[in-house]
């Protein structure tokens, strides 16, 4: 049974996305959402995987992620060391409490 690819970004879309409003600026949203849209690109992780991760599931010495994926099973994804810059102010503004590493809130 034939499967169907996702779609690749070409470089052209990659930078209109990196270019976007909501990703440059120094707040810590865009903080957040540069290392959000970062660790997805780079890793291919899926949104609820994602949405999912808490501070414990990171390990910023080695790059990688304990995942919790379809049927509840577990993986380690490892991500690229321009990610881990990406990560690390986020975690300078998110703290390092547990809980959800990107639904924080914001006052």
């Amino acid at each position: 049974m034939p499967q169907t690819l996702f779609p690749i970004l070409s470089d052209e879309e990659l930078c209109k996305v990196w270019q976007s409003r909501y990703l440059t600026g120094r707040s810590s949203l865009a903080t957040r959402n540069r290392a959000l849209i970062g660790l997805m690109l780079d890793t291919g992780l899926r949104r609820n995987e994602v949405v999912a991760l808490t501070l414990a599931s990171l390990d910023l010495d080695d790059c990688l992620l304990t995942v919790t994926g379809k049927g509840n099973k577990q993986r380690r994804v490892p991500f690229s060391t321009s990610v881990k810059p990406l990560l690390e102010a986020w975690l300078r503004i998110r703290g390092f409490e547990e809980g959800s590493l990107f639904c924080h809130f914001f006052e």
